[in-house]
């Protein structure tokens, strides 16, 4: 019986669905099973206990904290820029020469430059491909003109047939554009008459 209420309560517990006075009961109940299978419940609740022992900050935690921070900020030291002096050095034999080396500024703009240079050698590459096959000949796919001119005409007929498929929309357009039209002479007409009208009143 007792066993049964135990796993009810962890059941639960895992479920977030315990109360206070639930969990109280459980870690009770878990205090006097001696059952090994529920160590980890037992660390589980033993943990949260020890938690609640934790003590409250004192009343100038705060304000300790903030002190704190401030000294560490004042500690903290400006970063100095360090210029390399570089010596202009005179060489005398070539031996020497070799040896020599000297550093030299980064330069952001060189590698926009070789990608510049880059992408001019591809489009050159590209076009000189381009060009060179674009020259080139269509090869005959059909031996017999018969063939070719019966698949030529099968082709032309599809793309007529798809081309009126497509313009059949359009005499709906201009019945409609014919429709405006009669509507606007009728308002030209219209206005021409009051226009008249107007005149022989006055």
């Amino acid at each position: 019986m007792e066993n049964e209420r135990i796993k009810y309560l962890i059941n639960k517990y895992y479920k977030g669905l315990s109360t206070e006075e639930e969990e109280f009961e459980l870690k009770d109940l878990l205090a006097l099973a001696d059952s090994p299978e529920y160590d980890a419940e037992r660390e589980i609740l033993g943990y949260y206990d020890s938690c609640e022992k934790i003590p409250d900050p004192s009343a100038d935690f705060e304000k300790r904290i903030k002190a704190a921070i401030t000294e560490e900020d004042s500690k903290q030291v400006e970063p100095t820029v360090v210029m390399k002096k570089v010596d202009v050095v005179e060489i005398e034999n070539e031996e020497e020469a070799e040896t020599i080396t000297m550093d030299t500024p980064y330069n952001p703009w060189k590698k926009v430059i070789w990608a510049n240079i880059a992408a001019l050698f591809l489009v050159a590459v590209g076009s000189y491909m381009f060009f060179t096959n674009y020259k080139k000949e269509p090869k005959d796919t059909f031996d017999d003109p018969q063939i070719a001119y019966n698949e030529t005409m099968k082709i032309l007929n599809e793309v007529s047939q798809k081309i009126n498929k497509g313009a059949k929309p359009l005499t709906e357009i201009k019945k409609l554009n014919t429709t405006a039209q009669m509507g606007i002479t009728a308002l030209t007409n219209s206005s021409i008459i009051l226009n008249e009208n107007t005149s022989l009143s006055e």
